[in-house]
């Protein structure tokens, strides 16, 4: 490019996904002459996204599977016609016979063959810290990037958590570094709703058109532009997260949620997951399709646990990560923590608003309480709306699930259900929500 006649001496990067992670590969190296990176729902940690949570997402299949398709015609042809016969196509895919075999290693091979030869190095490493990761990890960049950054994400985006994570390193560093967080998929953020503020941040750091008296959507500096659910309104903030207080709310052995801690002689609470007949992944971060859905059908799962508060006396504005606490306790050492921060409204019907997935380690101390902290958020519980917690012991297919024994979850074939079991009487265990303290 800087060979060619019409170089102008500077230029500029913009892409969404695996167009913005290689952005981030970029600026492990910043170019004096990049003036400026619009970086829309995209990682610069590729580790982390495979195995970062412990167990390997099985999104990485069913991607690999849409990338094979796009290089072979024959085979449908095309990432976005993949990517949509995952949404819109028929329910029998032959890559979910992929997804739901055992090995699931050898199932890949099978299916793949040749064809996608990262996947089976990816899933016979699942230690991020491993050689093999560190080509594809630019957590660096985060530390040496100069030139203006426009940083696009969405609340059910799989990589809203590294995006956030980007915009605070460099919001720390003093860069010029611009925020959005719509309440989008990742498609949505990538293409369909993210176009107006690249083109107001191109125009502003390529073309240096200077903002109109008045105009303050053309230059936002350093500032967050965040959609708040539950309000379903747009508001600009100096930064994120804002200033917050936590509000404790307490699990109760009667599955309710409230503001006083459970009795000193409370009972426990329990469930069995079953990696035979694990539990559903419903809506939430997916790379195709999710988002916000209807997930009221956990509620009458056994396989799982819902505490449920009360109708919400006055507005409650929760900006930044839910933190969820727990006494726990489980008859096997292999087991993975699922946890969801719902809102049931006034008809009963119940919406995700985050989560976290989480494989606990097998030599942890198991008098300790797990604390796991969600994906942040940005939401408003209405008067008269409910706040639900979900407990579970899994999410699939999202996530390669827990088979209860030990080594890599991929490789094996036995499975174990496992009893997990949640301590009240301690009052250690509870959700923690940063509310607004203005």
């Amino acid at each position: 490019m800087r060979r060619q006649s019409w170089y102008p001496g500077r230029f500029a990067t913009a892409g969404a996904s695996y167009l913005g992670y290689t952005q981030w590969a970029l600026l492990d190296d910043p170019p004096e002459d990049c003036v400026a990176c619009a970086i829309l729902a995209a990682p610069h940690d590729h580790a982390r996204h495979n195995w970062g949570t412990g167990a390997f997402r099985m999104d990485r299949i069913t991607w690999s599977d849409a990338v094979v398709r796009k290089q072979d015609p024959a085979a449908g042809g095309g990432l976005l016609s993949a990517l949509s016969r995952r949404l819109f196509g028929p329910k029998e895919d032959p890559v979910d016979a992929v997804l739901t075999g055992l090995p699931v290693a050898d199932r890949v091979r099978e299916y793949f063959g040749d064809a996608a030869p990262w996947l089976p190095t990816a899933m016979r490493t699942p230690d991020v810290d491993d050689a093999h990761w560190a080509p594809v990890r630019h957590d660096a960049a985060l530390d040496r990037a100069t030139a203006p950054v426009l940083l696009v994400g969405g609340w059910y985006d799989p990589f809203a958590s590294q995006t956030l994570e980007q915009y605070a390193r460099l919001h720390a560093r003093g860069c010029s570094v611009a925020l959005t967080v719509g309440p989008w998929t990742h498609l949505q953020a990538s293409v369909l709703k993210s176009m107006p503020d690249v083109v107001r941040f191109l125009d502003e750091h390529v073309a240096r058109t200077a903002a109109p008296d008045g105009d303050k959507t053309l230059h936002r500096g350093r500032a967050a532009r965040i959609y708040v659910t539950g309000a379903d309104e747009w508001r600009e903030m100096p930064a994120w997260p804002p200033a917050t207080a936590p509000r404790e709310l307490y699990l109760h052995g009667d599955k309710s949620l409230r503001s006083e801690p459970p009795p000193a002689d409370a009972a426990p609470s329990s469930f069995t997951y079953d990696p035979a007949e694990p539990t559903p992944t419903m809506g939430g971060g997916q790379l195709a399709g999710g988002g916000r859905v209807d997930d009221s059908a956990y509620a009458s799962r056994t396989d799982l646990l819902v505490f449920t508060g009360g109708p919400i006396d006055d507005d409650v504005q929760v900006l930044g990560k839910p933190v969820v606490q727990l006494a726990h306790s489980s008859d096997t050492p292999f087991v993975d923590l699922w946890i969801r921060l719902s809102e049931v409204d006034s008809a009963g019907v119940s919406h995700n608003v985050c989560e976290a997935f989480q494989a606990l380690d097998p030599q942890r101390d198991p008098s300790a309480p797990v604390r796991l902290a969600l994906q942040d958020c940005a939401h408003v519980f209405r008067r008269g709306t409910r706040i639900r917690l979900i407990v579970a012991g899994g999410s699939f297919p999202l996530y390669a699930r827990n088979l209860g024994t030990e080594g890599n979850r991929t490789a094996g074939s036995e499975m174990r259900p496992a009893t997990h079991t949640i301590l009240h009487a301690a009052a250690s265990t509870k959700l923690l929500l940063p509310v607004a303290v203005d």
